[in-house]
């Protein structure tokens, strides 16, 4: 055998031992998805608190647990990415969240259906979360220091509201297999866009763009994790849409990008599958949320082609744990400051160990369950936490 076969050879055997390797040591890594909840943000510092209390301390450590948010969950998710789940970061997230209000995010939901009726603008100025993006990042100097990733929709691919259309209403369709949107039959795009960490990214693009449900843009600066956070709570009503200023970051099967603007995490609270078919043994957490009401699901539709009930329960299907909150207490939680909201999410995060451990089961199983590496899931999803506790 040539010298020239034998190094190639040598060089697979090494890249099979390493992918082997590498796979195992996944086995103990978790992935903690903070899921929006609107003006509920406080919820997940208390979930977070409650997660920490209650599982083995090594699951917190660098290299153990990555981090994903969206909606308003990328305010929990860009801190604990920046600052880790420990006693410390907890503690100054508690103490701090009583100077802020709930009322930094509007959800009220008839003074913006009559701005709407008459014409008037309803999204809020980015500035003002500010000050709590400034708690979140340091001021937007962080670079997270675990791995992150932060979902966003692509609003020019899947808004079809006239107003935004030149006047013209668009029927366009999600494809809830790859998260491609047609138009007319042709392929427009991909639905959203994951914002990411260099670890993250650089794993993710040994696969096929085609085979992601969204497309990737690296963080690599405070500015690209202020962006992320943005890009993430721009949702339509809530706050004006965020435009990418550099589209050479993006990476796309739609390549090249010509426009790129985001709204928000709305319509894709749950993105699950890609993180776990690339980390098939990682332990997948939510920290919960609520299904829309019929109406307002219909009328996200109608907006952004999106249906955010169906996205949502095709993706819990690889979650491992996670808290449903009734539509009675999430009416609650709306009402209530953002520190008392947190309490409510501490309660409700060991509750779940009087009757069950969380599992979903309200669910739509995918066409297919096999990971990146060819490999059915099987048993590897939906299996509650008991594993990881202390």
């Amino acid at each position: 055998m040539s010298r020239s076969k034998l190094s190639l050879n040598f060089i697979v055997v090494l890249s099979l031992l390493g992918s082997f390797s590498f796979a195992a040591e996944e086995k103990k890594q978790m992935y903690v998805l903070f899921e929006g909840k609107g003006t509920v943000v406080g919820w997940d510092f208390g979930f977070a608190k409650g997660l920490y209390e209650k599982l083995n301390p090594s699951y917190f450590e660098p290299g153990a647990v990555v981090f994903g948010g969206a909606s308003s969950g990328v305010f929990p998710s860009a801190y604990f990415a920046c600052h880790g789940i420990t006693p410390t970061s907890l503690a100054f997230a508690e103490a701090n969240l009583p100077n802020f209000s709930r009322k930094i995010i509007d959800e009220n939901f008839i003074g913006k259906a009559l701005k709407l009726f008459f014409g008037l603008p309803t999204e809020a100025p980015h500035s003002n979360v500010d000050k709590l993006v400034d708690l979140v990042t340091d001021n937007k100097t962080c670079v997270p220091k675990f791995p992150l990733m932060i979902t966003a929709s692509n609003l020019e691919i899947i808004d079809v509201r006239p107003e935004n259309n030149n006047g013209k209403s668009q029927k366009k369709s999600v494809n809830y297999e790859n998260f491609n949107v047609s138009f007319e039959k042709k392929v427009q795009g991909k639905a959203c866009t994951y914002f990411m960490t260099p670890d993250l990214a650089k794993k993710f693009s040994t696969f096929k763009k085609e085979e992601l449900l969204c497309d990737i843009r690296p963080i690599e600066t405070g500015a690209d994790l202020y962006l992320a956070m943005r890009a993430g709570f721009s949702e339509p009503t809530y706050f004006a849409p965020t435009v990418e200023p550099k589209l050479e970051k993006i990476s796309s099967a739609f390549e090249p990008i010509q426009k790129r603007v985001y709204g928000g995490s709305f319509a894709l609270l749950v993105l699950t599958q890609d993180i776990k078919k690339l980390f098939p043994d990682m332990w997948m957490i939510g920290s919960g949320r609520s299904f829309q009401p019929r109406a307002m699901n219909r009328i996200m539709i109608n907006w952004l082609t999106v249906d955010v009930n169906l996205t949502n329960i095709r993706s819990m299907y690889y979650l491992d744990f996670d808290v449903l909150i009734p539509d009675a207490e999430y009416d609650y939680l709306q009402e209530i400051e953002i520190a008392d909201q947190a309490k409510v999410g501490y309660k409700a995060f060991y509750g779940c160990f009087k009757d069950r451990d969380c599992v979903n089961y309200k669910i739509i199983k995918p066409k297919s369950t096999l990971d990146f590496y060819g490999s059915d899931l099987g048993k590897k999803v939906q299996r509650g936490i008991s594993a990881l506790l202390r």
